[in-house]
């Protein structure tokens, strides 16, 4: 695609699997990339916080009455209504049946926690609610296999410090599926020297030409695209300004 358009040495960004994406490319194709960005995107070789696996610890503890009590109660009951007045007639044929339906509930609900920050829920609840739907379109081979493909990319660690070109790490302060230590980590790895400090603002990288930084941002969770914008696009034109100052 890029030969098609004409595009040479782009500077490539990828947001969390997508970093994976992108540092895969960057390894496979060195001398054609000029640069990266990788926001919330853990480093190779670990797994981040996976929704799938709290998805599957959550299922395996009781799990009819865990369906009883979150799913059924929250769309079923009436109003102070309290618990089931009658049984269901068959309760592994009921279960089995609503199994795909369930499965989507519960991972929604693990994504939810995993990747927006509390003050974004509360505050865009209707943003949130929109992706829950969108996520729940999904079908239950497609969301377990996707998830599941975390676990067997390739470990490019070793071959990440070689990269020549200038690489920022942008990580939401309240990310619970990418750890600050994966983002350490994952600075480390493309070459940062030393400690990168608690970086927020662009004007307060140590050494705004450094190979590469590692800079947060303030009050967001994995989504930082859609919770910070402009603090993420402010860090990402300061890092090109550093790097690339005639584009």
């Amino acid at each position: 695609m890029l030969q098609k358009l004409g595009v040479e040495k782009p500077i490539i960004c990828g947001h969390s699997e997508g970093g994976n994406i992108v540092l895969a490319y960057a390894v496979a194709y060195p001398h054609n990339v000029s640069g990266l960005i990788c926001a919330d995107t853990p480093a190779p070789g670990t797994n981040p916080a996976n929704p799938l696996a709290q998805l599957l610890s959550t299922m395996d503890q009781n799990l009819f009455e865990y369906v009883k009590n979150r799913v059924f109660q929250r769309r079923h009951l009436r109003p102070g209504q309290e618990r089931f007045s009658e049984p269901s007639p068959d309760p592994a044929t009921s279960l089995a049946n609503m199994m795909p339906e369930i499965m989507l509930e519960v991972f929604a609900d693990a994504c939810q926690e995993a990747f927006w920050s509390l003050g974004f829920q509360e505050r865009a609840r209707d943003t949130i609610q929109a992706w829950r739907d969108q996520l729940k379109q999904n079908s239950t081979f497609g969301m377990m296999t996707g998830n599941i493909s975390q676990f067997t990319r390739p470990d490019l660690s070793s071959q990440l410090r070689s990269l020549g070109f200038p690489s920022i790490v942008l990580r939401g302060t309240e990310d619970a599926a990418v750890s600050k230590q994966h983002a350490i980590d994952l600075y480390h790895e493309l070459g940062g020297i030393g400690d990168p400090g608690d970086v927020i603002r662009p004007e307060d990288v140590p050494d705004p030409k450094a190979k590469v930084t590692l800079q947060y941002i303030e009050g967001s969770g994995h989504m930082t695209l859609v919770e910070k914008p402009d603090e993420f696009n402010a860090a990402a034109e300061q890092f090109l300004k550093n790097h690339y100052p005639a584009s």
